[in-house]
């Protein structure tokens, strides 16, 4: 841990361009970033998230040619997520 505020956003996410997306369970068609699982009455779930959403973009920055690190730590490390599916 690197002493910065970790937060939660009420999702899980897959995917990203160091993961084999032809092995992933869901099937999904590219390295992209998707949703995975919505927790209800999550703050994702308030604003319309849905599974098997692809996230774009966040906060303007760039999702579609992200590791799904950085795209776990992009997500987790903001209080507040505008997002492009």
């Amino acid at each position: 841990e690197d002493g910065r505020p970790m937060f939660k956003s009420g999702f899980k996410i897959a995917g990203g361009i160091d993961q084999d997306n032809t092995k992933s369970p869901q099937g999904y068609p590219d390295k992209g970033i998707y949703v995975t699982h919505v927790y209800e009455d999550s703050p994702a779930y308030v604003a319309g998230l849905k599974e098997h959403d692809k996230i774009l973009q966040v906060n303007g920055h760039d999702m579609t040619m992200v590791t799904h690190k950085k795209a776990v730590d992009y997500i987790t490390r903001r209080p507040v997520l505008e997002m492009f599916v």
